[in-house]
């Protein structure tokens, strides 16, 4: 009996190869390709000459894809070109056919046609009479005139969850901590509503004051936003004034250590001459009472006598007299008391008053 030996079949190989290569060519466009998809690839409407780009601001946008159907009174009149964010809106890019007649201000709405169908734009005419302008003409909804409709897949899935139970049962265990949780708190509970009642009647009372204040420091707000570049330099400034202080902390301790000391010495000087220093300054003060009431006499003297001496000094002219009139108040003194003697070097004989030429010499009579 021959045995036969079998060998692979060329037509075999040549298919496993021909497979392989297939599907490395799939992966690699799967790979390349990412923004392949149903909402990328063109859905046979062709805006035309005229069309008109516009831009929709909503709250959300999901689910709404690009190349999404925008309709106004069930009419296909654009489609959606890109979808976006701004950080805190929905931007959605809109590109109108030629002569589509959108009025301005009409309002757009993210409507569902059924649980899984996709989402499109409604665009509903505004209730105001239409002044003939074209929404291609202002190119913007704003958000005030947008809005989102109800999501049929969310509502449903919500009703499955209730109709299953689950949320029963998850309001019943609710249900249960919350009673659990007030059993035998009933007075706590009372005296807790009783403060929130008056805490709402004392904001009532004063809900003018309050409304004054929340107003100031929206105003204080305001100012500091509006000088905030000066508010800046100032925190630079203060910042290099610390520096500096910082640096010359040893020097200000011992100026203050001194500055103590001295305090103290003072606060020492003061409890030691309390009791002498009162009266001083009360005899001081009488001093100074009299010598002002002096002076008020003093001033016409003065005057008189400056009057005097230049009515004599015009009066009396030649070389026989001529009046000094400066005032010598020793010379006046001596010239009263003794008649001139002390000036004249000579005294006076004992029990002797007088002018000094009525006088007897010194040494007894001639």
């Amino acid at each position: 009996m021959r045995e036969t030996g079998t060998r692979p079949h060329p037509v075999r190989g040549l298919v496993t190869l021909l497979g392989v290569a297939l599907l490395g060519g799939t992966a690699m466009v799967a790979v390349n390709t990412p923004q392949l998809a149903l909402q990328s690839v063109p859905l046979g409407m062709e805006t035309g000459e005229g069309s008109a780009d516009v831009e929709m601001r909503f709250e959300r946008a999901d689910r709404l894809a690009p190349g999404a159907e925008v309709r106004f009174g069930g009419r296909l009149v654009g489609r959606v070109r890109s979808v976006g964010t701004d950080g805190t809106e929905a931007v959605i890019g809109v590109r109108l056919e030629g002569d589509s007649g959108v009025p301005a201000g009409v309002f757009a709405e993210i409507r569902l046609p059924t649980a899984l169908g996709s989402p499109f734009i409604a665009l509903t005419p505004p209730e105001a009479p239409s002044t003939g302008a074209l929404l291609e003409d202002t190119g913007v909804v704003p958000r005030a005139h947008t809005g989102v409709g109800p999501d049929l897949e969310s509502s449903l899935a919500s009703l499955g969850l209730l109709l299953n139970g689950s949320g029963i049962a998850q309001l019943a265990s609710v249900m249960e901590e919350l009673t659990v949780a007030l059993d035998g708190r009933g007075e706590e509970i009372g005296r807790i509503r009783e403060r929130g009642d008056r805490a709402l009647e004392l904001y009532e009372a004063n809900r003018d004051e309050i409304d004054r204040t929340v107003l100031a420091l929206d105003r204080v707000n305001a100012s500091l936003a509006g000088r905030r570049e000066l508010i800046d330099r100032g925190m630079r400034v203060s910042a290099d004034l610390v520096s500096e202080v910082a640096a010359s902390r040893e020097t200000i301790t011992a100026l203050m250590d001194t500055t103590t000391a001295l305090t103290v010495q003072v606060e020492q000087f003061t409890s030691a001459t309390d009791g002498r220093l009162t009266p001083s300054l009360r005899t001081l003060t009488v001093l100074l009472e009299d010598l002002e009431g002096f002076g008020d006499e003093v001033a016409p003297t003065l005057d008189a006598l400056q009057r005097f001496v230049t009515n004599f000094d015009v009066a009396v002219r030649g070389d026989h007299m001529m009046f000094d009139g400066a005032l010598d108040l020793p010379g006046s003194l001596d010239a009263l008391g003794t008649g001139g003697e002390v000036r004249a070097g000579r005294p006076l004989p004992p029990g002797a008053t007088g002018p000094p030429d009525a006088q007897p010499p010194v040494g007894g009579a001639p």
